[in-house]
């Protein structure tokens, strides 16, 4: 009650570019908030830099994605739509699972021409994938991309 005991937890955007509601992204799993909730970026760098301080919990063998723990905090971000068929290629990590990581630390790395080439788009997907399990909420500033995300949970 009255907010006693919540922590916070600031998720900026991981790369440069126009940051967009979770809900249009151009990906049902993603736009029906399925994972949960969160937001995107159409990026025009292809560098992705961790969002926050954290741990590195999860990689995917096909360097698309990294899950990040922020606190109790579960963040997944995703490179693409659809960017699993791609078996890694056109991605390199810089991360593996167990790494601490801070704020703007290097986390992946995308050929975005490699992606166009293979007709797939490059929205970065930002989502927090715990949020009911931690009781938390969010509030969404989509105009400040060093703190797009706030998550105030127990």
């Amino acid at each position: 009650m009255f907010g006693i005991g919540k922590k916070t937890a600031v998720i900026a955007a991981p790369v440069e570019g126009s940051v967009i509601d979770i809900t249009e992204v151009n990906d049902s799993v993603f736009s029906q908030k399925i994972l949960g909730d969160g937001f995107a970026v159409e990026p025009v760098t292809s560098d992705i830099t961790a969002p926050c301080d954290g741990k590195v919990v999860l990689l995917a063998d096909t360097l698309h994605a990294v899950a990040v723990e922020a606190g109790k905090v579960q963040l997944l971000i995703h490179v693409g739509i659809d960017t699993v068929t791609l078996q890694g290629h056109g991605f390199i990590s810089h991360v593996k699972p167990g790494m601490t990581i801070r704020k703007g630390e290097t986390l992946l790395s995308f050929d975005a021409a490699y992606l166009k080439s293979q007709g797939k788009a490059s929205t970065v997907m930002i989502v927090v994938t715990n949020l009911e399990d931690i009781h938390g909420c969010i509030t969404k500033n989509l105009e400040d991309k060093s703190a797009v995300l706030k998550i105030s949970y127990q």
